[in-house]
């Protein structure tokens, strides 16, 4: 019943695994295994396992049905073709805005007086691969070259702290910085973080996401402008046309893997003056391959933080009582808990059972039916829990 995609025949519909007859030349008759797969006017294509590697799981874009291709169409060539050159096509820009920003300079960041004190603020020990990512983000700034660097590292390991240093440099130097975040959520987390570890260094921040009112925004457009706001955390709305910056040092661009290429090409031709440091823990091929193909530095960080305990998975039948104790004890130590369910017909009856059994433990529900907004506000009062 999945949509599946041959290479040479287009987008189907699995139907199975079906046995297979076939005679050779000499008359024996021999049975395999085949895929097969459903097209357009009831046609069928039985695939070999042998062949398995020419098909796929299709992944569509979002929203419009899924056509279902004819065996004897030419449009799967013609649609293949065209891709193939818009890839190409944005592949050129890539490397062509990459050369650009490879040969202009920038004013090298150098160390200032404050930067140790910053650095002592930080309230954990650094790991040896976060110590060596801050140390390979700063280099990369006092060049004079404009860098383009991944850090990779697992949630929890400190990636936020090596962009703060870097952070802390570009506006020491004089540099404005540009904070990137997929959703309102992390955009407002980060602004939280952000302005707690520079509030002593008299750093302006601000954020702008869909919860900043209309005023406050075009009031912090302008400012950003002028050169009054030294770091602007947001959300896509920082990519509009309207967002113009008087002197652009650095851009982070956290969960990257969540922007398109697209997205992050015109984040580079918007600001081609400015260093780019991306933040992932989810190293996706084309990461990867970026950066194997010397069009971006990596650093990963591996070590996990001092003092941190491994994860605790059980896998086990459910129980009311274990449920009970987990979410007491989480509870009782000022933490909060997640408690995924796969079924949205029945969500709003499960949080029902909960509360009985949790008596005095306030729960929220969100799933990927509700609009946008609401996920935000309910999201948002897990924050502040």
């Amino acid at each position: 019943g999945d949509y599946v995609v041959h290479e040479e025949h287009g987008i189907g519909i699995f139907r199975g695994i079906r046995d297979f007859s076939h005679r050779d030349e000499w008359g024996n008759i021999y049975v395999s295994e085949c895929i097969e797969i459903g097209y357009a006017k009831g046609d069928k294509l039985f695939v070999s396992l042998d062949d398995f590697k020419k098909i796929q799981k299709y992944i569509g874009g979002e929203g419009g049905g899924v056509r279902v291709s004819a065996l004897n169409s030419i449009y799967w060539k013609n649609l293949r073709e065209k891709i193939k050159k818009e890839i190409e096509s944005v592949a050129r820009d890539i490397i062509k805005l990459e050369a650009k920003r490879k040969v202009v300079r920038i004013k090298p960041m150098i160390k200032t007086s404050s930067e140790d004190d910053f650095e002592s603020d930080f309230a954990y020990e650094e790991t040896p691969d976060q110590s060596k990512a801050i140390e390979e983000v700063l280099k990369d700034l006092e060049t004079g070259e404009i860098s383009n660097r991944v850090i990779v590292g697992d949630v929890g390991f400190g990636k936020t702290e090596v962009a703060m240093r870097a952070v802390f440099r570009a506006v020491s130097n004089g540099f404005q910085c540009c904070v990137l975040c997929p959703t309102t959520i992390l955009a407002e987390q980060h602004y939280r973080n952000f302005k707690k570890r520079f509030e002593k260094y008299q750093v302006n921040v601000e954020v702008v996401s869909r919860l900043t009112p209309v005023q406050k925004q075009k009031r912090i457009i302008s400012d950003i402008s002028n050169g009054v706001i030294d770091i602007i955390i947001g959300t896509h709305k920082l990519l509009s046309k309207s967002v113009k910056f008087k002197n652009l040092g650095i851009m982070i661009v956290d969960e990257e893997h969540k922007f398109g290429v697209k997205q992050k090409e015109e984040i580079k031709k918007k600001q081609q003056l400015a260093h780019l440091l991306y933040l992932s823990a989810t190293p996706i091929p084309r990461t990867l391959y970026q950066s194997l193909s010397s069009i971006r530095t990596m650093s990963v960080i591996e070590t996990p933080p001092l003092g941190r305990l491994p994860v605790d998975t059980r896998v086990v039948s459910y129980d009311d009582n274990l449920v009970i104790s987990a979410v007491d004890s989480e509870i009782k130590r000022g933490g909060q808990v997640y408690y995924v369910y796969n079924r949205v017909e029945f969500i709003d009856q499960k949080a029902k059972n909960l509360s009985k059994l949790l008596p005095g433990v306030r729960i929220g529900i969100v799933h990927g039916q509700m609009k946008g907004e609401e996920i935000e506000e309910v999201m948002l009062d897990f924050l502040e829990n």
